[in-house]
This record gives C-alpha cells, sequence and structure tokens, in this order.
C-alpha cells in the first residue's frame, strides 16, 4: 500500500503492535526484530535498521518501520 524505492537484495517489513507497554523502546524492538528474522531466516545471517514513522499513518497502533537484508 506504501511501497519504500528499495533495491532488490532490501526487504521491507512493517512491525505492528497490538500494545504499548514501559518496556517499549530500542532493546525490546531490536529482539523483537532479531527473534522474527531468526524464525524466517533459520539462522541465515541478516542485518537490519527500523525507524517510527515521524508522521504516522496509523497513529493509535504503534510500529516501526523496518528494512532488512540478507548477508551473503
Amino acid at each position: 500500500m506504501f511501497p519504500y524505492d528499495v533495491d532488490n537484495d532490501t526487504n521491507h517489513y512493517v512491525l505492528w503492535y497490538s500494545y504499548i507497554d514501559s518496556e517499549m523502546n530500542e532493546e525490546k524492538i531490536n529482539k523483537d526484530i532479531n527473534s522474527e528474522l531468526i524464525s524466517l531466516l533459520l539462522n541465515e545471517s541478516y542485518d537490519f535498521v527500523w525507524y517510527k514513522n515521524p508522521k504516522s499513518s496509523f497513529e493509535n497502533i504503534f510500529h516501526v518501520q523496518v528494512f532488512w537484508i540478507k548477508l551473503k
């Protein structure tokens, strides 16, 4: 629905949270992304970055944009 112009090796996901708690911080988000990517990639090497949109289309639902690549 909102595509990003990224190269073919880069993947874009959105990590949605159905809740926000006091533990919602960079460490928790990194842990959640790592957990999902490990599950998805079956322990292949990867790298990722994420950010929270400063002007979100869904302000009532916390989410972050995740960009990741498989490392060769």
